[in-house]
């Protein structure tokens, strides 16, 4: 081929790749619709379905079913309702129901009050979606598309019908970034707590926004500048050399003006449950960079071409030194947590060195154990249908010596998931106790009837109140773990002065 064919013939096998792969996500995504689809046909026309649930070993709850459940996808979610109804009496339950369809939509960024008019002011195109969906198609723009469209058909009944509609669909409030809620409120650190909304204000805090800016003003200094960033190979007499891939100005120059908060988004949210610098590059690279290259192909900046060789595509590296940004920026804005971890990692290898488990009570009484030990494998060698197979068995999983890596990196996770476990199953008490009884809960997202969510949203705040003023959970743990390896461990990090009060008059803790 000459050059020209053979750049064509690149080109091509560069599309035709991108296309198979989209094809295949399609496959995947038709295949879960169709399994939740064959099981919502199987039950319609049931008066009610139940869904039991099973609590992991740090109390996190989960249901058993697969495909459709209320901790599903969208179009789970979507199709689920509540078996019993709810009646629309006065209009703060009407006021909750439209604020959940504005969250659904994308427009949550706002002040309730604003919600709730973004709903009045798109009226027109909700009861349109409610009276045709299949003409209609502004549904099809939300964050949430199933779950909107539930809301439009909720929606156009309570507009036919006025106060005393019974309403059916569950009405969520999500935390902002509710692991980081959790490490403020126990370390009562003002920053952090500002940041996640612990405290009242006119619109709610984004965290993963302030990250972005802090990022973004990152990028912007670095763009010209001429730090080599290299790369490791062999040379054709197989001895390693280091090659100049590129420089940080040129990686900057890629990311200007494309950092955002959903490319912040989920390094943040996972920092909290033991995320580090190395796991926020792989975030990046997944949720930003790969979308990057197969959408819009022609605007990826991170390709190097040169004559007569096949293009080298440096998004690795454009990941690892955005990943570096995120970490960095996030630092300032959650250093308390961030020492808070630290501190929990430290605690994990001291006692790691006893070869103990690390047990803790949580909030409910409930006692959990982290032991991640070193597996005791054995290989077994056998065949089948004349063919060799090789198997690696763990022979007792109980009896391997505690692995202190595993622990480290785990602690942090698995306590905050059991400190927001223990929130929710207190939360859900409380509004059995008053009379409560429709839940559709996911770990950091409570829901139920537009009646009862101001109650909610009420016993959630004065429950968390309750379990951070009521016991200093670090303290607990570090009681816990010195009674278990008799010694003395590193003290608490420092409190900060935080009024925990204040969450029970911040309307965007949970929203």
């Amino acid at each position: 081929m000459t050059p020209e064919q053979l750049l064509e013939f690149n080109e091509w096998k560069a599309e035709t790749n991108r296309t198979h792969r989209q094809n295949a996500m399609q496959i995947s995504k038709r295949a879960h619709y169709l399994r939740t689809m064959s099981l919502a046909k199987k039950f319609q026309n049931e008066e009610a379905i139940y869904f039991p649930h099973q609590l992991d070993w740090r109390g996190r709850a989960y249901p058993i079913p697969l495909y459709l459940t209320p901790q599903g996808s969208d179009i789970q979610r979507g199709l689920l309702q509540f078996a019993d109804g709810g009646e629309i009496q006065d209009q703060i339950a009407a006021d909750w129901l439209a604020i959940h369809g504005a969250g659904c939509f994308g427009f949550d960024k706002a002040s309730l009050e604003d919600r709730v008019s973004w709903v009045q002011e798109h009226q027109e195109e909700i009861l349109a979606c409610a009276a045709a969906p299949y003409s209609s198609h502004f549904w099809e723009q939300a964050d949430k598309p199933w779950q909107f469209l539930a809301f439009c058909f909720d929606w156009a009944g309570f507009c036919e019908e006025g106060f005393g509609y019974v309403s059916h669909i569950p009405v969520q409030m999500d935390g902002t970034c509710n692991g980081l809620q959790n490490f403020s409120a126990m370390l009562l650190d003002e920053v952090g707590g500002a940041a996640v909304n612990l405290v009242p204000s006119d619109k709610p805090s984004d965290i993963y926004n302030s990250v972005a800016k802090i990022v973004a003003e990152m990028v912007a200094a670095d763009i010209h500048s001429d730090d080599p960033i290299t790369v490791k190979g062999h040379d054709d007499d197989g001895k390693e050399v280091e090659t100049m891939l590129c420089t940080k100005g040129e990686l900057a120059q890629g990311w200007h003006g494309q950092v955002n908060r959903s490319v912040c988004k989920r390094p943040v949210m996972t920092l909290a449950y033991g995320a580090k610098k190395f796991g926020f590059s792989g975030q990046v690279e997944e949720d930003t960079l790969k979308p990057w290259r197969q959408n819009n192909p022609e605007t990826y900046p991170f390709i190097r071409k040169e004559d007569g060789k096949k293009d080298y595509d440096y998004g690795f590296k454009a990941s690892i030194y955005l990943a570096g940004l995120i970490w960095e920026a996030v630092g300032q804005v959650v250093v308390a947590a961030r020492a808070a971890m630290d501190w929990l990692q430290g605690m994990a290898q001291a006692v790691s060195k006893e070869n103990l488990p690390i047990n803790w009570t949580t909030p409910t009484g409930l006692l959990v154990q982290q032991a991640y030990r070193v597996p005791v494998l054995k290989r077994i060698d056998t065949t089948f249908n004349s063919t060799r197979i090789r198997l690696t068995v763990n022979l007792d999983q109980d009896a391997g010596k505690i692995d202190s890596r595993r622990q480290a990196a785990g602690i942090s996770p698995n306590w905050v998931h059991s400190l927001d476990a223990s929130h929710l199953a207190r939360t859900i008490e409380r509004a059995h106790q008053a009379g409560i009884r429709n839940f559709s809960m996911i770990h950091d997202s409570y829901g139920t009837h537009a009646a009862n969510t101001g109650a909610l949203a009420l016993f959630l705040r004065e429950e968390f109140v309750r379990m951070y003023s009521e016991m200093d959970v670090l303290d607990q743990f570090r009681s816990d773990l010195q009674v278990q390896t008799g010694t003395s461990l590193p003290a608490t990090p420092a409190k900060g002065k935080l009024d925990l009060e204040q969450v029970l008059e911040s309307a965007f803790f949970f929203a």
